[in-house]
């Protein structure tokens, strides 16, 4: 899920990157870049491996250099409302109709209409009434709504259904 957003906005979004070193004083010099963003903060991990470190640590050779950009939080509604209309459009392309996860749990052979009925017909019909409100111009205020009820479920879609499923087995099967 998180690899389709770019790591701009989720509840849990990784990234990883491997630079090497350019600099003639230290080429076996390598450098590993993992962020993290998560509902505490922003986490940069930067970890370098090179076996000239004492002599970058003592200033006779040049480390490794790096760079950070943050967007500024004001830039969040922007960032919404690009995830609005990529996961709607996407949805629109592969959420629904032939071959969605809802017809597949529908299909009477391969799937389970039951669990369909109990609990993915209800979410597939909120997330149709959710594409029924992305329009070309849409305030601040209906992007956030759609994005709460739209976006992050059109985005981890399988990961909701999988869970459904884990709770409707585990009601149906424990209910004895």
């Amino acid at each position: 899920m998180c690899g389709e957003l770019d790591s701009l906005e989720t509840d849990v979004a990784t990234g990883r990157a491997e630079i090497e070193k350019t600099a003639l004083d230290s080429k076996d010099a390598r450098m590993e870049v993992s962020s993290f963003c998560d509902v505490e903060g922003l986490r940069i991990v930067l970890r370098v491996a090179d076996a000239n470190a004492r002599a970058v640590e003592n200033g006779f050779a040049g480390g490794i250099g790096t760079e950070c950009y943050f967007a500024p939080g004001a830039q969040l509604s922007a960032i919404r409302r690009r995830l609005v209309y990529d996961t709607c459009r996407t949805w629109n392309r592969a959420g629904h109709g032939r071959l969605s996860p809802f017809d597949r749990w529908r299909d009477p052979v391969i799937g389970d209409p039951e669990f369909y009925a109990a609990r993915l017909k209800p979410l597939e019909d909120a997330l149709a009434t959710q594409v029924g409100r992305v329009k070309a111009e849409m305030t601040d205020a209906e992007v956030d709504e759609v994005y709460e009820k739209g976006a992050k479920v059109w985005i981890g879609l399988d990961h909701v259904i999988d869970e459904l499923r884990r709770q409707w087995l585990l009601a149906k099967y424990t209910e004895m």
